[in-house]
């Protein structure tokens, strides 16, 4: 006697499998970097960690999406004013090392939210991401020529680049004198 296999049957177990992978229990064992929010990554500027945003931010940030679109993609604040030279420090949070693989690359973007004067030098920079006839594409940047912000509201965009994958913080602060 023959048996009829039905071809629905590897498709549904699939599903299956699929769908139990994604359930809050499998979800809560390993890091919840999806969608690239910025819950993998540790940040502290001049020695303050980020934190989310409070009402108060996310009010000011609503009237300041006109000035810049990333106002809105903007989830973490420092919460006191920061003085002195820049010094930005970030890490993969606990448990998120499988989602990043080895880290090769650090980058932090300055978005000034009003018309101030930053010294920036031009510059290259390689994007390991993207490549061309098997090497990291490079292309042009700006950078920082000092380590100190003119007083004023900014916005961070903290990139942290594994092997693997990636994720960000957009963060705003406020510099003062």
């Amino acid at each position: 006697m023959k048996t009829k296999t039905s071809s629905r049957l590897p498709f549904l177990l699939v599903i299956t499998a699929l769908w139990l992978a994604t359930t809050p229990q499998a979800r809560a064992k390993g890091p919840k970097c999806f969608p690239r929010e910025g819950r993998c990554v540790k940040v502290t500027v001049n020695g303050q960690p980020s934190v989310e945003l409070t009402r108060a931010t996310k009010k000011l940030l609503k009237k300041l999406e006109e000035v810049s679109h990333y106002a809105d993609d903007t989830s973490y604040e420092i919460p006191e004013p920061i003085r002195g030279a820049l010094d930005v420090d970030a890490a993969m949070a606990n448990g998120s090392q499988e989602w990043f693989g080895e880290t090769g690359q650090l980058e932090v973007q300055v978005i000034p939210l009003q018309e101030v004067e930053i010294e920036t030098r031009e510059g290259l920079v390689a994007d390991p991401s993207v490549r061309v006839s098997g090497q990291a594409a490079v292309g042009a940047a700006r950078f920082l020529e000092d380590d100190h912000l003119p007083p004023g509201q900014y916005l961070l965009r903290v990139k942290i680049r594994g092997a693997k994958n990636w994720d960000r913080q957009t963060l705003f602060l406020t510099v003062e004198e």
